[in-house]
């Protein structure tokens, strides 16, 4: 179950996390490290390493529970189909026009590169994690943004079953293959690509969907042509032009 689902064309946080994604960041190098750190200021030498998850894990799970952290993360979801929304706007990325309206392609490792930063930067302030252990944070910042990530692709967006962001743009297709630039840069569960179109107030009619899929259909058919040197110039183009307009 991801931490994160869409609902009635929102994204809303489930109000509760899953402990598997800590359990499994347990068992690396930088999770290990930072059990063994909780481990050692503990009184007495029996078991540690499994106490000290133990008591990291409650102290996140409890954290995510409040009332206040359930608040901020819901705020964070709002936030997060609001950079999808902005970056829409980002000159240079692949676009189409339907019905007199745009549709976009927006790269994954684009919505990462916006949201990490102003995420961290807000959370690192959220009183709901005052009690949780600062490498358990860390985690718990990166996760949130994967959650994200995957509760979207879960919802499998279409023409059919848009979720709305802001401003009118709505998500209407989702790729998670396609490589833009390096996986290195921003991991694989960032690959790939969202289409973004202007979804018209009262909805889109039968005849408007049909033309939405066909031209989708048309740009996953034209964007493999790009060269590994355009994809990864378009990514830094529209980087720029919106670093600069903001």
């Amino acid at each position: 179950m991801s931490w994160f689902r869409v609902s009635g064309e929102r994204f809303r946080y489930r109000g509760r996390i899953t402990r598997a994604p800590f359990v499994a960041w347990t068992e690396t190098d930088d999770g290990a490290a930072a059990v063994a750190s909780v481990a050692s200021t503990m009184r007495f030498p029996v078991c540690t390493e499994a106490r000290a998850r133990r008591r990291m894990w409650k102290s996140l799970d409890r954290a995510a529970r409040s009332q206040s952290l359930r608040a901020v993360l819901q705020t964070e979801a709002d936030r997060y189909m609001d950079v999808m929304a902005s970056l829409s706007y980002a000159a240079s990325l692949p676009r189409a026009h339907v019905a007199l309206r745009r549709l976009v392609v927006v790269p994954r490792t684009m919505i990462l590169g916006r949201a990490r930063p102003a995420l961290y930067d807000r959370l690192r302030l959220a009183t709901g994690l005052s009690g949780v252990d600062d490498l358990v944070r860390l985690f718990f910042y990166e996760r949130l943004l994967t959650e994200m990530n995957r509760a979207f692709e879960r919802s499998n967006p279409s023409p059919q079953s848009p979720v709305r962001t802001h401003d009118e743009w709505g998500c209407v297709g989702i790729d998670t293959q396609f490589v833009w630039v390096d996986p290195l840069w921003s991991g694989e569960d960032w690959m790939g690509h969202v289409f973004m179109y202007e979804l018209p107030p009262m909805g889109l009619s039968r005849g408007d969907r049909r033309e939405l899929e066909v031209a989708i259909e048309k740009m996953r058919s034209q964007l493999p042509t790009l060269s590994r040197v355009q994809r990864e110039g378009v990514v830094r183009s529209a980087v720029e032009s919106f670093r600069m307009a903001g």
